[in-house]
């Protein structure tokens, strides 16, 4: 299932796994070189690379000061 699929079906466990990640480079990386067991975690790297990389490529860190919140994009998609 992709990220927007997880959002729409199963916000409240995506919003708990993202909430306690920190915006750090050493976290991105792990990221990017990490492997992830289910939907979910794997809906969750790609939202934080995406989130958190220069210009939205996922190859090299860069900072965001507001992230998008997970619970509008969910309303939005119903």
């Amino acid at each position: 299932m992709l990220l927007f699929g997880i959002v729409k079906y199963h916000p409240n466990a995506f919003k708990e796994e993202v909430k306690y990640l920190l915006g750090s480079r050493e976290m991105f990386f792990q990221f990017l070189n990490g492997t992830f067991f289910n939907d979910i975690q794997k809906a969750v790297q790609f939202y934080f690379l995406i989130t958190r990389s220069f210009g939205g490529k996922g190859s090299s860190f860069g900072t965001v000061k507001n992230p998008p919140e997970v619970q509008a994009n969910h309303k939005r998609m119903y």
